[in-house]
Order: C-alpha cells, then sequence, then structure tokens
C-alpha cells in the first residue's frame, strides 16, 4: 500500500478524579476511597491472633482429591512420572479457557436438534 496513510483513531478520555470509577470494556479503572468501615463491608479477613491454637477441627480440613481426569491419568501413564504442576496448569487453563470460546447458543441449538433426533427413534 505504497504512498497510501493510514491513521489510527484513538479515544482519549479525561484522566480520573480521586474518588471515581469508571467501566472500561475488559476492567474497571477505580480511585474511590473507602473508609475502613465500608472497605470491610466487602472484605471479610479472618485473622489469626494466635497460631499455636489453631487447629483442623477449628478451622475444618482441606478439600483432598481423591479422583483426578482421564487427561492426568493418561499423561502420566505416557510419561511414567507424576503430572507436574506447570504442565497441570497449562492443561487445567487450556479446558477452563474452553468454556469462554464456546458458542453456547449454537451449542445449545446442537444439543435441541440431537435431541428431537432422538426423539423420532421411539
Amino acid at each position: 500500500m505504497c504512498g497510501v496513510t493510514r491513521l489510527i483513531q484513538l479515544e482519549i478520555e479525561p484522566a480520573l478524579n480521586p474518588n471515581e470509577t469508571r467501566l472500561q470494556p475488559s476492567y474497571r479503572m477505580d480511585l474511590r476511597n473507602f473508609t475502613e468501615k465500608e472497605y470491610n463491608k466487602f472484605v471479610k479477613l479472618n485473622t489469626v491472633n494466635d497460631w499455636s491454637q489453631l487447629s483442623w477441627k477449628g478451622v475444618g480440613r482441606p478439600y483432598e482429591v481423591t479422583s483426578f481426569a482421564q487427561e492426568k491419568k493418561s499423561w502420566e501413564e505416557v510419561n511414567q512420572q507424576s503430572l507436574p504442576a506447570n504442565i497441570s496448569w497449562q492443561m487445567f487453563n487450556k479446558s477452563f479457557h474452553e468454556w469462554f470460546v464456546k458458542d453456547v447458543p449454537a451449542e445449545m441449538d446442537k444439543s435441541k436438534q440431537n435431541f428431537m433426533k432422538s426423539l423420532t427413534n421411539f
């Protein structure tokens, strides 16, 4: 494209003032100041004053995973070792991301069509 000038159009917004919030397409800019009482409405911190008094009975045991995904089992079988944490996270992130790239209305339509088709077999 020789000789063609391309202009990039930028939307310039005024600066945020203190105690102002503005919603952007993918995030929120928030400069509001909260009193401690207002802040604590949204954030509940259960701080521990005496760690020696802490027990599993008092706080509850963490959830123990006893069943694992087939992908994890397959990977460990092929590689003859435990699935490393970084690869596990990569697999999780890929799987989780798939939920956000699905065309949900199309998936629902397809499911309805398959269901209706299966009813014709009765």
